[in-house]
């Protein structure tokens, strides 16, 4: 009795145990296949780079999507400057910062919800974008290339 006790034991062990598959994700005969999808992949993703680089979006498009840390062309109106936060911005002349820029889609705008700041870094980038020194510029339209991040408390361009 002990015996066939033993036995069905073992036998139901090995039902349970011998129908399992092991599928190791790491080998795979078709290796091949996955290398050329891989090249694709990322052909495809210098593709879509070199589309950013051609797509101007509004400052709108901007703040509403995400580009994950792809670089995108912005274009809009410089309407004001800005100094360390969104709550120093300086919306009409005379603009006493040449530090950044506020850019928006129509000329004139007021609304912090609505604009998006460029950050002036380079001396070059003041003398020549800074509404202090360019108060000519205000109400222009310009368009900037660059990563979308915070800056002064709301979406913009830094680097």
């Amino acid at each position: 009795m002990k015996i066939t006790h033993y036995l069905y034991i073992l036998l139901t062990f090995f039902m349970l145990t011998s129908c399992t598959k092991i599928i190791y994700e790491d080998f795979d005969p078709n290796n091949e296949q996955h290398e050329n999808t891989e090249q694709t992949n990322n052909g495809e993703d210098e593709n879509q780079d070199e589309k950013n680089e051609n797509v101007v979006v509004s400052v709108a498009e901007f703040i509403q999507n995400d580009y994950s840390q792809k670089s995108v062309w912005v274009k809009g109106y410089i309407v004001g400057c800005c100094y360390q936060n969104i709550k120093n911005a300086i919306w009409t002349p005379p603009f006493p910062y040449d530090t950044s820029i506020l850019l928006a889609d129509e000329p004139g705008e007021t609304d912090s919800k609505k604009v998006i700041a460029i950050q002036l870094k380079t001396k070059e980038d003041k003398e020549t974008l800074g509404l202090h020194s360019n108060p000519q510029l205000y109400n222009e339209e310009i368009k900037f290339f660059g990563k979308k991040q915070k800056y002064l408390g709301i979406w913009g361009i830094k680097e």
